[in-house]
């Protein structure tokens, strides 16, 4: 009975260990990129290249929607949709109109912080964007 008692004490300490574990792996969970971002920063290269209009990307279960804001007054507005899918912590892009597929890699993702980094012209260039959820 003593051996028994042992094992299930035993048993119950590894079945939390492994309920911990899991718990701090749902920090990786990538599901909670859905929804809507605005875009606080953006580095190119070392150097920002953000302006003072709004650019707000919204993640749904399989299309990333586009806005941004631009001209004088930050009036005038384009919108863009694309096709995506995540595979770890890569963001694959499908561009439809050119044919292409571009992959940025999610650097940190929180409840209220989102920051990607995307390499462009072959390596030529690297940008880190930050947003914040809205």
């Amino acid at each position: 009975m003593k051996n028994f008692k042992k094992t299930i004490f035993l048993s119950l300490l590894l079945l939390l260990g492994a309920i911990s574990c899991s718990e701090d792996d749902d920090d990786n969970d990538f599901s909670s990129i859905l929804g809507e971002w605005k875009l606080s920063s953006s580095v190119t290269d070392g150097l920002s290249d953000i302006d003072d209009c709004d650019f707000f990307i919204d993640f749904t279960n399989s299309v990333v929607n586009v806005s941004e804001f631009y001209g004088d007054n930050c009036d005038l507005e384009d919108n863009y949709s694309f096709n995506y899918r995540l595979e770890g912590n890569e963001i694959y892009v499908q561009d439809e109109g050119e044919g292409e597929e571009s992959v940025s890699t999610i650097l940190v993702l929180s409840e209220t912080t989102l920051k990607i980094q995307s390499i462009y012209d072959e390596g030529e260039e690297t940008n880190v964007s930050t947003y914040i959820r809205q």
